[in-house]
């Protein structure tokens, strides 16, 4: 909602014991969020909200595109996000292993897609693209991977 993508920074809410087992685990990980970060959502939780608004109107664009690239992409289907920038893309038919698959993509198309076997053994054959990113690099992204897929 913020645009602090890849900070760590979020808060909890629940029963007491459930938060105070949450403190322990975060400190025993010794991975607490830096300061600036902590300014910066207090920043963004206390300050104008209008903009949140016309960033949820951008993603929705980019998505709505994204989606409609991705449609014609050869033997891949796809999961449409409904709250992220990221879209899991099913890229099973290719019987390759996500990892594999992504390595090739990287060298054939020059896109970097993440496995999906880094969310979990059920990503196997998955892909994750964000487009979070710049929409026309996203969409050039996307037709490399169209180029690359029709010759395999």
């Amino acid at each position: 909602s913020y645009l602090m993508t890849g900070w760590r920074l979020g808060y909890n809410v629940g029963p007491p014991a459930f938060i105070a087992s949450m403190e322990r685990l975060a400190m025993a990980l010794g991975r607490p969020a830096a300061a600036f970060t902590q300014h910066a959502g207090i920043a963004a939780l206390t300050g104008p909200q209008d903009f949140v608004l016309a960033v949820n109107r951008e993603y929705e664009r980019r998505r709505a595109a994204v989606m409609a690239a991705l449609q014609q992409l050869p033997h891949v289907s796809m999961l449409e996000p409904e709250g992220a920038f990221y879209v899991f893309l099913d890229f099973r038919h290719y019987g390759t292993e996500s990892g594999v698959l992504a390595e090739r993509l990287l060298r054939e198309a020059g896109v970097m897609l993440t496995p999906g076997t880094f969310y979990g053994p059920g990503g196997q054959g998955w892909l994750r693209l964000s487009f979070a990113g710049a929409l026309d690099r996203t969409l050039a992204g996307i037709a490399a991977v169209h180029h690359t897929l029709e010759r395999w």
